[in-house]
């Protein structure tokens, strides 16, 4: 019997079929089952309450099977029925798997609702019996339909056949199926159903409606409700915990929709307010002296949700497995909504997360974490890999690269994505009638059976260049490489894939071979569109690639624009469901829409169009862009006027600092810190820097120390006070500095050079050594870096190091080179006594490649020759001295020498030098040419310099020989 169906009839014949799954474990409804697999129905065993409900549950598994929701599909040929678990399985299994759903724990694919027979409750017949829902006028029928149930059922249920005990049982039956549905309305997107269909949505809503100042604790609203409606539930407190995490979610949610994805939400969920009152909001946003942006929609909604998710963690986090991970998506929203980031923050976004992580590492699998809900492998890694994904994007933009690589490989191990770049050869253009190398990554995903969302996806811009193809042609070699480059991705792969192609970024130098990695990603997704919020976050990425190169200038920013404009896309006719938006957005980095406007004003700043920039800025209160247009537009007057102008409306810290930077009055500055009540840092930053621009160091560094109080999180700010330390010979306060930046900014070269130079001054030489060589990471071409680095080599014995340095400073111009420094480094070398002769033999090998690259860039240098040709008498290559020395010779004899004496004594003593390498080979023929050499040298200058000791010495030389 267990692999059949059971169908239920009705009075009306009307017939429901359940798995007998659905019903397993449960004795007293399987007694009812008769031999042809049926449970009748009728006026003996149920009411025509009990009918409407089950099918209103039937109906409601039905419309969400797509979503994976409510039922669960298994084997394509067996269904469990949450509606049956929903009432008769134990509360904390339905908290359980309700919390799965709201945070999309559960696919219809991969997922079953766990349950046996040990831990399912037995059906008390009288729930079915009693429930009334929506048919309040047929309330005597019902009575008279439970007076009819045969007092043998009656006997064989718990005693709960009084009033009393139906009516509680009703009320527990009601709220369970109220808290499905708004868990159901929330994953769909459908937040006005959830004001229609939840008692508690609605007082909640009215709630807030009717408070002018917003001054109030949600979470005790919550209570006082659930204590009003709710008293009865036998497991209260894990209840009102999880309807406050929905409820949350549900302001959460609401907000992003708002803000990230649209469309805009309905009129229904307006929450009226005046603007001072969101003024007030908006300064709630903030954090550590950081403002939220002026014109956010609905702010109120994610003041409920930090209220909410954040403020009240610690109330519901133990009844709540996903508590940490909501509140640390929360305060990551809060993050990106404020104008800059800060350390408060950073720290506790990443606690959050980091409990999430510790939470699922503690347990070999999630079975023990989400106790009820059986997981397939697939589901497990989905789950482990989304957790990876945002917590790499967390790092990621706080620019901690280490710590973001790190996460996104472990999502790749918990995905089991496998992926390559390669190179295939291919054509780039239409007429191109030859195949070159083309960058191209080959991925591949582990699931199986991948689910394409081909419809409502954002507008692609075509490519109106005739002659560039919109992605190359390439030439396969086989089936399985064409498969891999076009073969499907699951979602969650391709969002992996494009935060990986963020970090590239971060993990290489800004040139064309980064820019060329990360456009093979974006290309990869780009080729099976699945998802609207990841197909968007892959069209920004391309549009980003594009804008740099002049044949996609334009189409780059008319791309842009489509992704600014589908916003509201639906106001046009085209449908794009709301939690499709909304669905994967946490797995990417997709700017809210202020910003996205922000980089499109700045995108037509590049194109030259500063008019449409200005506008753009103009309508979105960025005061600090609209002063760049005007700057740009040589309008610095009417700047002025418009900053005054806004200061008359509404005088923010923001617009005095801006009219501080336009008139370099230091007044303003602390006008912008006053009204602040001392917590805007930005008007203690610009101050400082101002300061240090008028050498005024030390008052400069006592504003970016109250400035950096506030918020740290400014390498820039740092790196401006170690300059002003390094201009005051403050080591210590440098040292300090410069240490922050590159916590910061590791990739920042030049702060680690000062970084350097500070540990210098305190002759802490090894630490010196280890900042250079991390400078040297980024700052390739500076030649003054490696001079410094290559001092630090000479005074800690590192010749290797000093003669890869000297290599990059002849590479980057050999006019910087310092011979001093060279011969000190060829005398070490000569002189070096090393025991591996391995490594003496690559340190000649290295110096002997440098003096012959020196050798063809400096062949007028009188000294470079002179230490080429030490360099050789050490190795004892007769042959090279002997050249060097006549090279030596011929690079002093410019203009004029024979007149000049200081010239003559260079010469004389260089003459001296070959003299001694002729008569090194100890034959005839070479002693004859030094003794022609030296007479043909003297007769030249004998008339000018016959009487100088360097003439004499050299004549009484040649009579010797």
């Amino acid at each position: 019997m267990e692999n059949n169906f059971i169908n239920i009839i009705y009075l009306d014949e009307r017939k429901l079929t359940i798995p007998f799954e659905a019903i397993k474990g449960l004795n007293k409804i399987i007694n009812l089952i008769n031999k042809e697999n049926q449970i009748i129905i009728n006026e003996k065993y149920g009411s025509i309450e009990a009918i409407q409900l089950f099918f209103r549950c039937k109906m409601a598994l039905l419309d969400s099977i797509s979503y994976g929701t409510f039922l669960c599909n298994e084997n394509q040929d067996s269904l469990r029925s949450l509606f049956m678990f929903a009432l008769f399985a134990e509360d904390e299994s339905l908290l359980i798997v309700l919390e799965s759903m709201l945070f999309g724990l559960l696919s219809s694919s991969e997922t079953r609702i766990a349950g046996n027979s040990s831990n399912s409750s037995i059906i008390n017949i009288n729930i079915l019996n009693a429930i009334t829902l929506n048919n309040n006028n047929n309330n005597n029928n019902n009575n008279n339909n439970n007076n009819n149930v045969n007092s043998s059922l009656n006997s064989s249920l718990n005693s709960n056949s009084n009033s009393n005990n139906n009516n509680e049982e009703k009320g527990v039956i009601n709220f369970k199926l109220e808290i499905i549905d708004l868990v159901k309305n929330i994953v769909h997107s459908n937040y006005e159903k959830c004001l229609n269909s939840s008692l508690i949505i609605l007082e909640i809503m009215n709630f807030i409606k009717q408070e002018k100042d917003f001054e109030y604790n949600l979470q005790e609203q919550i209570e006082k409700i659930f204590q009003t409606n709710f008293s009865f539930l036998e497991h209260y407190l894990e209840w009102l915990s999880f309807v406050t995490l929905v409820i949350g979610v549900f302001n959460f949610e609401i907000f992003l929709q708002s803000n990230w994805t649209g469309p805009s939400i309905p009129k229904q969920l307006k929450i009226a307010y005046s603007h001072q009152v969101k003024l007030s909001i908006l300064k709630k946003l903030e954090f550590d002296g950081e403002t939220a942006y002026e014109l956010l929609s609905d702010p109120i909604y994610l003041y409920n949700a930090k209220n909410l998710l954040v403020d009240a963690l610690d109330y519901f986090q133990t009844h709540n497995l996903s508590a940490d991970w909501w509140a640390g998506r929360c305060l990551f929203i809060q993050q990106q909504i404020i104008s800059n980031p800060t350390e408060q923050l950073q720290e506790n976004i990443i606690k959050r997360y980091n409990n999430m992580i510790g939470l699922i590492q503690s347990n070999s699998n999630l079975i023990s974490c989400w106790p009820n809900v059986t997981l397939t492998s697939s589901s497990e890694f989905n789950i482990k890999a989304r957790l990876y994904i945002e917590q790499g994007l967390v790092y990621h933009y706080y620019k901690n690269i280490t710590m973001s690589k790190s996460c996104f490989e472990n999502a790749c191990l918990s995905t089991g994505i496998s992926f390559e770049l390669t190179g295939i050869l291919g054509r780039r253009t239409k007429y191109q009638s030859f195949d070159t190398a083309q960058l191209i990554l080959q991925a591949k995903s582990t699931q199986n059976e991948i689910k394409e969302e081909k419809e409502n996806l954002p507008k692609f811009v075509e490519n109106e260049d005739s002659i560039l193809l919109e992605r190359p042609k390439l030439n396969f070699v086989s089936k399985q490489q064409e498969q891999s480059t076009s073969s499907k991705l699951a979602i969650i792969d391709q969002a992996l894939l494009l935060a990986i192609c963020l970090d590239i970024k971060y993990n290489n130098p800004n040139d064309e071979l980064t820019l060329q990695e990360m456009s093979s990603f974006v290309a990869r997704v780009f080729e099976n569109p699945n998802n609207w919020i990841v197909h968007s976050m892959c069209l920004l990425l391309k549009s980003r690639f594009e804008s740099v190169r002049n044949k996609t200038i334009e189409r780059a920013a008319m791309q842009l624009q489509a992704l600014v404009d589908q916003f509201d896309e639906q106001s046009e006719g085209i449908k794009s469901p709301p939690n499709q938006r909304i669905k994967w957005l946490y797995c990417v980095a997709y700017p809210p829409k202020h910003n996205l406007q922000r980089e499109l004003g700045q995108r037509f700043l590049s194109l030259g169009a500063a008019a449409s920039a200005l506008e753009l800025f103009e309508q979105l209160y960025m005061w600090d862009e609209v002063i760049s247009c005007l700057r740009v537009m040589n309008k610095l007057d009417r700047a002025e006027a418009l900053v005054r102008e806004r200061l008359e409306i509404n005088p923010t810290p923001e617009l005095w600092c801006i009219l501080g930077e336009l008139t370099q009055n230091i007044d303003h500055f602390n006008n912008a810190w006053e009204i602040s009540n001392k917590r805007y840092s930005r008007a203690k930053r610009t101050l400082a820097r101002i300061l240090l621009e008028k050498k005024e160091y030390e008052k400069s560094i006592e504003n970016y120390e109250i400035a950096l109080a506030i918020n740290p999180l400014f390498p820039s700010s740092w790196f401006s006070m170690g300059c002003a330390a390094l201009n005051l010979q403050n080591w210590e306060k440098s040292t300090l500095c410069f240490r922050r930046v590159v916590q910061l900014e590791p990739e920042d070269g030049e702060s680690w050079s000062n970084l350097a130079v500070s540990f210098l001054k305190q002759s802490q030489t090894k630490e010196a050594y280890h900042a250079f060589s991390e400078a040297l990471k980024y700052q390739q071409d500076n030649w003054r870096v490696w001079q410094n680095f290559l001092y630090v080599c000479i005074e800690l014995g590192q010749i290797q190091d000093a003669i890869r340095s000297l290599h990059k400073i002849v590479e980057i111009n050999e006019n910087n080179l310092d011979l001093e420094i060279l011969k000190i480094v060829c005398d070490i070398t000569i002189n070096e006594k090393i025991q591996n002769q391995t490594v003496l033999n690559t340190t000649h090998k290295n110096l002997a490649s440098l003096l012959a690259i020196i050798a063809s860039k400096l062949s007028n240098n009188p000294k470079f020759w002179d230490i080429y040709a030490n360099y050789y008498d050490s190795q004892k290559n007769k042959e090279k001295v002997l050249e060097c020395r006549q090279k030596q010779i011929r690079s002093l004899q410019t203009a004029d020498w024979e007149k000049d004496l200081s010239k003559w004594n260079h010469i004389a003593s260089a003459a001296h030098q070959l003299i001694v390498a002729y008569l090194s080979f100890d034959d005839s023929k070479t002693k004859f040419a030094a003794k022609m050499f030296t007479k043909n040298l003297l007769k030249k200058v004998e008339e000018n310099f016959n009487q100088t000791e360097s003439f004499i010495k050299l004549k009484e030389f040649i009579e010797k020989l």
